[in-house]
């Protein structure tokens, strides 16, 4: 499993995307032209499995342990003499999320001497976010950040609260603007109108969130997308500015085509195609999409959709080789909610699952587009 250090390289990494993209060279500089600072939209999963650390649901310990133990550690990869528990992550006793700096495990379920880094996949995110807004580094986001970073963040989140959010109004319900683009990064990290420590926290923001419910990943990118239209119609400055979606995901989409929330539909094909089709539309819009996604390790048909969701979002990850037949899936060939013949099995470990016997971007491999951790 990566560490945190190598989470933050990858999301800090985008922000130097974001300004190599729309710096001008030195030599092409002349005081004819200024440097339109560019637009990005941070995208962030709150549904209940972002409790989890990365190792995800299925977590192990030692044999004589109960799977409840409020002191026993537990790894992310099993071994002899340990068992298998499958981690609730609503149960009373908790998750299994605090580790060492690393988040490399083992984990425990309280913090004590050794292991007090919360490693569950919200926490590491939320200071993921800190780091990239921290741009000099020094533990504080304020105003020198947004000078030197200079890219106009705005955020959003999503998480099932009441089902798929189909409506477009990303001023409430389950998909909700939080902060508008070019906001305060101490207001969009902490709710602060002047600076942020990594553990300032104030409702509403990043640091203040929680995780719950399903994930309706493809409404998100949906939503996403109307703000930034909306944006993009009131900017003066639209012809030249480019705008960017950071989508920060641990798991698939639950509930686009009438799904019901859980991970195991057998239509789940359905809500492959629709992810990877939202983040197409995004991006024919001139609005790229960076997918950032958790689990380690996470399954083909996980990995796969965001490797498309990416690709498709007209992004890469030049931290990994590209591998894979670009011209594989196309989304644009079938609408994402039609029926079609499945099959079912299981490969790589992951588990019995079903999934299209065609046009399913899970089952056709891709891979060094999205930034997996």
């Amino acid at each position: 499993m990566r560490s945190k250090k190598k989470f933050f390289s990858l999301v800090l990494i985008l922000a130097g995307l974001f300004l190599s993209s729309s710096a001008h060279s030195q030599e092409d500089e002349t005081p004819l032209f200024t440097t339109v600072a560019p637009d990005a939209l941070i995208v962030l999963d709150l549904s209940g499995s972002m409790r989890w650390t990365p190792a995800g649901e299925r977590m192990y310990t030692q044999s004589a342990n109960s799977c409840d133990s409020n002191t026993a550690p537990f790894y992310a990869e099993n071994a002899t003499g340990r068992k298998a528990c499958d981690i609730d992550p609503y149960a009373a006793s908790g998750v299994p999320r605090f580790s060492d700096a690393s988040c490399s495990g083992p984990y425990y379920r309280t913090s004590d001497t050794g292991h007090t880094t919360n490693c569950s996949r919200l926490a590491i995110a939320k200071r993921a976010i800190f780091d990239m807004l921290d741009d000099n580094n020094d533990g504080t986001i304020n105003s020198s950040d947004e000078q030197n970073l200079n890219i106009r963040f705005g955020y959003m989140r999503f998480y099932g609260c009441s089902g798929d959010d189909t409506g477009g109004d990303y001023g409430s319900g389950c998909n909700t603007l939080v902060r508008a683009i070019n906001s305060k990064y101490s207001r969009i990290y902490c709710n602060s109108s002047s600076s942020c420590t990594i553990t300032s926290s104030a409702s509403p923001s990043v640091n203040y969130e929680s995780a719950s419910g399903g994930t309706p990943l493809s409404a998100a990118l949906h939503e996403a997308k109307l703000y930034l239209d909306a944006h993009k119609a009131a900017d003066a400055a639209a012809a030249c500015r480019q705008k960017f979606v950071i989508l920060i995901t641990d798991g698939a989409d639950t509930y686009a085509c009438s799904g019901n929330g859980s991970e195991d539909q057998t239509d789940q094909y359905k809500r492959r195609r629709a992810t990877v089709a939202k983040a197409k539309a995004l991006a024919d819009a001139g609005y790229k999409v960076f997918v950032v996604g958790f689990g380690s390790p996470m399954p083909h048909w996980a990995r796969n959709t965001l490797n498309w969701a990416a690709f498709h979002g007209g992004t890469d990850n030049p931290l990994v080789g590209n591998s894979g037949d670009t011209t594989a899936y196309d989304p644009s060939l079938m609408t994402p909610c039609q029926v079609d013949t499945t099959s079912h099995h299981d490969i790589d470990g992951d588990g019995d699952h079903y999934f299209a016997t065609s046009n399913d971007p899970g089952e056709i491999p891709l891979s060094g587009y999205a930034f997996l951790a």
